[in-house]
Parts: structure tokens; sequence; C-alpha cells
């Protein structure tokens, strides 16, 4: 619940900045967005690895 409201606020201050800075908000955000995808799946992939071992 708490990581929800933390992408919430996150979401605020990203439509503020897009609102003020246009389209190459969009471009940073959305590579931003999907590294740390990236890095999360990594680290729960180690995780379950980790456990397995």
């Amino acid at each position: 619940m708490n990581k929800f409201i933390v992408n919430l606020l996150f979401a605020m201050i990203f439509m503020f900045l897009l609102y003020k800075f246009g389209p190459v908000i969009w471009l940073f955000g959305f590579i931003a967005v999907w590294l740390m995808s990236l890095v999360m799946l990594d680290q729960k992939a180690k995780k379950k690895k980790a456990e397995n071992e």
C-alpha cells in the first residue's frame, strides 16, 4: 500500500513536470520507468535464485 502512495506521488510530480516541460520529459520518463522495471524484475529473479539454492 505504501508503494502505491509513493508511486502516486511520483506520478503527480511527473505530470507536473510534463505540464511544464512537454514532450522531452515523456521520453526520459519512459526510459526511466523502463529501466526501473527491468531492475526490479532482475532483483526478483535474483531473490528466487537465492531462495532455490
